[in-house]
């Protein structure tokens, strides 16, 4: 599963503008936002499916 770089505060818009884009093109039905420790997975439901999209780092 993909890294995505550190960011800031200021950048969260940014990301979630750029997760939901994805989701868009992927057909996704749901993005799941996972948290732990340090960082954060990204998946997607693809046909019914979870599907890896990137690990987000603190």
């Amino acid at each position: 599963m993909p890294k995505a770089p550190v960011h800031t505060a200021e950048s969260v818009p940014r990301i979630l503008e750029s997760l939901i884009s994805q989701a868009e093109q992927a057909g996704a039905s749901d993005i799941h936002l996972q948290q732990e420790s340090a960082r954060g997975t990204v998946h997607l439901r693809l046909d019914g499916l979870m599907t890896p999209l990137c690990v987000l780092e603190r």
